[in-house]
């Protein structure tokens, strides 16, 4: 049975790469995608960012919703960037950034996916990948959206994420395709008990 779900970001990026992920993997779930402006929440706990984001969502749509909300964790700091990563990034650029850490100083992706189903009714699916930071590395189809991806590389590899975007070997480090492929596996059950 198909069902529909849709996805609050006005990142179109973020959009396609989740969209492709679920056309693959759970091709009865159809993901439409809910473009507006969500408040956000000023504190360093991811969790409580996504998941208020995705409440606000839930409650204009009124029907079930999914958001996510990443961010760059450097190892050496306390919970920094984190749901701040987009701002730095914005502040201070790439030049501010490698005056804070140095290539090769350890870090993490992390990311929060909520889907938000009922009034009360949420789940949440996290995922992590551990890396380091590299010196900026440039590719032309990496999304402007994702300026965080020139600067990272994972642990078993010495590609940056942008060099690994839309490579074969992005299924394997990719934090959004974790959490959602946590999110198919609950949905599959959640359903099942519906049943």
């Amino acid at each position: 049975m198909t069902q529909e779900i849709y996805f609050a970001t006005g990142n179109q990026a973020k959009f396609d790469e989740a969209q492709k992920f679920l056309a693959a993997h759970a091709p009865h779930i159809v993901l439409k995608q809910f473009v507006c402006d969500l408040p956000e929440l000023q504190t360093l706990d991811q969790k409580t960012v996504a998941c208020e984001k995705a409440r606000h969502a839930y409650n204009m749509l009124k029907n079930p919703v999914l958001i996510d909300d990443s961010g760059l964790y450097f190892t050496n700091y306390n919970n920094f960037p984190g749901t701040l990563s987009k701002y730095v990034y914005e502040g201070i650029g790439y030049e501010g950034i490698f005056k804070l850490v140095n290539p090769g100083d350890p870090a993490a992706f992390v990311l929060t996916l909520v889907c938000w189903y009922g009034p009360e009714q949420y789940e949440v699916f996290e995922s992590r990948c551990e890396g380091k930071m590299v010196a900026p590395r440039f590719l032309p189809s990496t999304p402007k959206s994702f300026p965080f991806m020139s600067i990272f590389s994972p642990l078993d590899s010495d590609l940056s994420f942008a060099e690994l975007y839309e490579t074969p070997a992005w299924a394997n480090y990719s934090w959004r395709y974790q959490a959602l492929g946590k999110f198919i596996a609950w949905s599959e059950r959640y359903t099942g008990d519906k049943d």
